[in-house]
């Protein structure tokens, strides 16, 4: 990723505690939705399909 925003950009940016700390915060939320449904939702859906057997 370095060498193409040095080829893009011509430079290369510096990154801040603040850079990492957006990125910590978007993982966790793109990742929410997949956690939730593995550990909880697959379950109960599961649960709702062999009742309705």
């Amino acid at each position: 990723m370095i060498g193409l925003e040095q080829k893009i950009t011509g430079n290369r940016h510096a990154q801040d505690w603040e850079f990492y700390a957006v990125t910590a915060c978007l993982f966790l939320v793109f990742a929410l939705p997949g956690f939730i449904y593995r550990t909880d939702l697959r379950v109960h859906l599961d649960r709702a399909k062999r009742r309705s057997r």
